[in-house]
């Protein structure tokens, strides 16, 4: 046997990055597109609305927008921490 990697057969002729689609280019755009700094409630919907104009799931726009919020200082819990714990599982610490 050959250790040999043959290329996969493609039809559309288009390169893996334009058939993936805008989403997975991320790396390339954000270096286009930075998102502003800041904490307030405008400079986050601006990115919001930026990163959808750009193509980019409106799930994946919050979430970017978020996170460079928090970075700038904002007080914005992380998606995985609870802050609120339920009575009855105080008592099993």
């Amino acid at each position: 046997m050959s250790s040999l990697i043959t290329p996969q057969y493609n039809p559309s002729g288009l390169t893996m990055e334009k058939q993936r689609g805008p989403a997975y280019s991320m790396g390339k755009k954000e270096k286009d597109m930075p998102l502003h700094k800041g904490k307030s409630e405008k400079v986050i919907g601006e990115n919001i609305g930026e990163m959808e104009k750009a193509g980019h799931p409106k799930d994946q726009a919050i979430a970017a927008s978020l996170n460079q919020a928090r970075k700038s200082g904002a007080d914005i819990p992380d998606k995985g921490r609870k802050t609120h714990r339920h009575p009855r599982h105080s008592e099993h610490r």
